[in-house]
């Protein structure tokens, strides 16, 4: 009989199953490892997201919070906003609840530095005039009202947003993981009238009220900036030519402003001050007694121009304001007070009469500047309006009709 078979299965070559094991091995690997690597990535990323929210750094120590400070120092204000710790920057209150500060400063009687409205209050009750800390080339002035304003306003909207590392505590010496002190970087912005001899007075006055190493720009070169970062111009504004009309409180100026650089500038002196004289001007006629004594009584007056100045905000929304000052003065015959309704169309009347024609003297300073600049008026890519004054309609209307003489857009 035949012989049967001794394999009754069928046999696969080695050489021909190794293969199929290894791809299946190196499959099998292969998932674990790309799970494995998203895991790790994952990881990671948890791990930056709980340092940046902690503050530490990747070695666990604790990352210095961030304060970013702009000063806006001009004629006669100063104006502070504070970005503390990476919240949104806001313009800070001072310690009377007003986002404008007077950059007064006055040496009383008894030698003692006053700044602000108190020194402004301080000096008319001693019949003596008060000066703007930065109209002044002096280092004493400005760095007392620098330090008056700038590290409270610090402080104080650091706590606001919830940083602990500015308030100061014995307790923290000793604390391996409290926060370290802050990182301040402070922008002041000072006008484009500036010299190179004001700009380093200015410098050394910040280092010695405490503000180490701020980096001082002009005013029209921050306007442009900051148009560009709020997206009212284009990024390729930067590199192009803007004339930028800066009313400040004693003069206003039209500057060429072109790759960050003022290419050109020009000036003329009228400003916020002529607003607040011709407010002045025509409150005066609502005095119950003899002008003359309104304007030698050194309180009296001080009144009537805070009150103008005060007012004056209010007439780029209404066309008409109303000035109510009871007991503003007296004489032998009893007290005195001023009551009177202003209107817009007065004031642009009385400005025109006290400086002869807003827009003329824009219009002529706009020409000087693009003609200085060795440029035309088609060069320019944008007409910025910036300053206090630019809040009053009538220099936003003179400057928009003098831009649109000129042959660009207002």
């Amino acid at each position: 009989p035949p012989a049967a078979p001794t394999r009754l299965y069928h046999a696969t070559p080695r050489r021909e199953i190794l293969p199929v094991l290894a791809v299946g091995v190196l499959g099998v690997l292969a998932r674990y490892s790309y799970r494995a690597v998203r895991r790790m990535q994952e990881d990671e990323q948890d791990y930056q997201a709980y340092l940046a929210a902690s503050g530490r750094r990747p070695d666990g120590s604790r990352e210095p919070k961030r304060h970013v400070v702009g000063v806006d120092v001009g004629g006669e204000n100063l104006r502070v906003a504070v970005s503390a710790a990476g919240a949104p920057a806001e313009v800070v209150e001072d310690k009377e609840g007003h986002r404008v500060t007077p950059a007064y400063f006055y040496v009383a009687d008894d030698g003692e530095h006053v700044t602000g409205r108190r020194a402004g209050s301080k000096a008319h009750r001693g019949g003596a005039e008060v000066l703007a800390a930065f109209l002044m080339e002096d280092e004493r002035a400005m760095a007392a009202v620098l330090k008056a304003t700038v590290p409270d306003a610090i402080s104080r909207r650091a706590s606001e947003a919830g940083d602990e590392s500015s308030s100061d505590s014995s307790s923290k010496d000793d604390d391996p993981d409290a926060a370290p002190p802050p990182v301040v970087e402070t922008v002041i912005c000072h006008p484009s009238s500036y010299t190179a001899s004001q700009q380093s007075v200015l410098s050394s006055a910040a280092s010695a009220a405490g503000i180490p190493d701020p980096y001082c720009v002009a005013s029209p070169v921050s306007a442009v900036i900051g148009a560009v970062a709020l997206g009212h111009l284009p990024a390729e504004s930067r590199s192009a030519a803007c004339l930028v009309v800066d009313v400040g409180h004693a003069d206003v100026s039209a500057c060429v402003v072109k790759s960050d650089e003022v290419k050109a500038t020009n000036r003329a002196f009228i400003g916020g001050k002529d607003l607040i004289d011709a407010m002045v001007s025509c409150m005066s006629s609502g005095f119950d007694g003899d002008p003359s004594l309104l304007f030698s009584d050194p309180i009296a007056r001080q009144r009537v121009r805070d009150e103008a100045r005060a007012l004056l905000p209010s007439l780029s929304k209404s066309s008409r304001v109303d000035a109510d000052l009871p007991y503003v003065t007296a004489d032998a015959d009893g007290p005195k007070h001023l009551k009177v309704s202003v209107s817009s169309d007065v004031l642009a009347r009385t400005v025109d009469d006290l400086v002869g024609g807003v827009e003329s003297t824009v219009l002529s300073l706009m020409t000087d500047s693009i003609t200085s600049a060795s440029m035309t008026p088609f060069d320019l890519s944008a007409v910025l309006l910036v300053g206090g004054g630019s809040l009053s309609p009538l220099y936003a209307d003179a400057v928009r009709g003098a831009a649109g003489k000129l042959g660009g857009e207002g």
